[in-house]
């Protein structure tokens, strides 16, 4: 059977009567590496999120795009061309010129994990997410359940950074205070002179 990408005519579409000629076979089997002449790397059913640019989705999509490309395209230009199609538009500006070249591919990750895969930048920005957090709204079980997610997740991951002594600071209570209804602001108040007394 000849290598071509040409696709083989519906079933009943009788051409023998064509006496157009036919194009020469290929010279010779596909050199691609990824198989015939219309291949194109295979790409995983699980799809990647694009990386945003927030520092707390990079470690797993960083493990992610490893995990599905690295080992099937290693060596590829593909691999490159498919980190940047998985780039916002922020992030590829932030990266500039690495981009150009495949041969900088180790290069494009050094530079994503300086600027988004320190330590240092993962805990200022939950720090940030525990200042904008929205306010609190009154007999709003959706908001109440949101406002605990959110504050939870901050809280577990700087209490192990370098920021945990934030979590203490009075400017921090106090901005966590001003965003509860009443009723609950009064609960609080509540718990922390029973912790005094106690």
């Amino acid at each position: 059977m000849p290598s071509t990408c040409n696709p083989c005519p519906p079933p009943g579409d009788d051409k023998s009567s064509d006496t157009t000629p036919e194009p020469p076979p290929a010279a010779g089997p596909s050199n691609h590496p990824y198989g015939g002449c219309c291949s194109r790397p295979r790409t995983p059913t699980f799809m990647i999120q694009p990386f945003d640019g927030n520092p707390k989705n990079y470690a797993r999509f960083k493990a992610k795009f490893r995990a599905l490309y690295e080992q099937e395209y290693n060596g590829s230009p593909a691999l490159l061309f498919m980190l940047e199609e998985l780039l916002s538009k922020e992030v590829r500006n932030e990266i500039g010129e690495c981009l150009a070249d495949e041969a900088m591919y180790s290069v494009v990750w050094e530079r994503l994990d300086a600027v988004y895969g320190r330590t240092e930048v993962m805990d200022q920005t939950y720090l940030d997410d525990l200042f904008q957090i929205p306010p609190l709204k009154n007999h709003d079980a959706a908001s109440l359940k949101t406002f605990a997610n959110r504050l939870h997740g901050a809280v577990v991951t700087l209490s192990q950074s370098r920021y945990a002594h934030e979590l203490h600071s009075r400017t921090t209570l106090m901005a966590m205070e001003a965003k509860l209804t009443t009723y609950i602001k009064e609960k609080w108040n509540e718990n922390e002179r029973e912790q005094v007394q106690s």
